[in-house]
């Protein structure tokens, strides 16, 4: 008998970027220069070893800024010309997607840490048992602040959007990263049945609570940028 082989499921880069920043400007954020490239660089390069290539959701001028390859790996884009929200977003690269898994971060976001390998390992690995089909990628919150400006996960393991400082108080003292694992499968049934949720758009932590969905510690440098003062931070 032939020894069974172990092979970990592909993954694709998903990047939705086509956010733009009211408190910068009215810019394309994932375009602002962090130093010295693109903000949406930084944002590549923090999953570039675990993908096969990128998937960029936009509305603008991102794929005159990356073209149809970066370091070496291949860039498909899909355009959002209504923003409904990140969900949504990830949902219109669907039909691009032929791997077993994906790996999302956000266009916006600034993560500098070696991780997200050990992350691929925890979720994908064959010859590890799961109980989840999805990790995100959470740190140490510096401040209630800092997780009312991004998500937090309160102690039965559900994500909340953007909460109030109240809400912050039942949650743990971790924020999100923006950066999300999922298997494909069961990821895009989830976005499909995620209802509309806060300011009518379809929030990607909604859909992380309806699947089976585990926290990850991240250690590194991030910043989520929506202000000037976030772009401060990076220099």
């Amino acid at each position: 008998m032939e020894p069974h082989i172990h092979i970990m499921p592909r993954v694709t880069g998903i990047i939705p970027a086509a956010g733009r920043g009211s408190r910068l400007g009215g810019v394309e954020k994932s375009l602002l220069e962090v130093r010295g490239r693109p903000l949406i660089h930084h944002a590549m390069d923090s999953i570039f070893f675990i993908v096969d290539g990128y998937i960029i959701i936009h509305n603008g001028e991102i794929p005159d800024v990356i073209g149809p390859v970066f370091k070496g790996k291949p860039v498909e884009y899909v355009r959002q010309e209504e923003l409904k929200g990140i969900a949504d977003a990830i949902l219109r690269a669907e039909k691009k997607v032929q791997t077993g898994a994906v790996a999302v971060v956000l266009g916006d976001v600034y993560y500098d840490g070696k991780d997200i390998e050990y992350m691929k390992g925890a979720l994908l690995e064959p010859k590890i048992p799961h109980e989840y089909d999805a990790l995100v990628g959470m740190a140490l919150a510096k401040s209630p602040q800092e997780i009312m400006g991004s998500y937090g996960v309160d102690k039965e393991g559900r994500f909340v959007e953007k909460p109030t400082l109240e809400e912050v108080k039942g949650l743990k003292k971790l924020v999100g990263l923006g950066l999300y694992l999922a298997k494909s499968l069961p990821f895009f049934a989830a976005l499909k049945k995620t209802p509309a949720g806060k300011n009518g758009e379809i929030q990607i932590t909604d859909t992380l609570n309806y699947m089976r969905t585990g926290e990850f510690f991240l250690h590194g440098e991030y910043v989520n940028v929506n202000t000037p003062e976030d772009l401060e931070k990076l220099k």
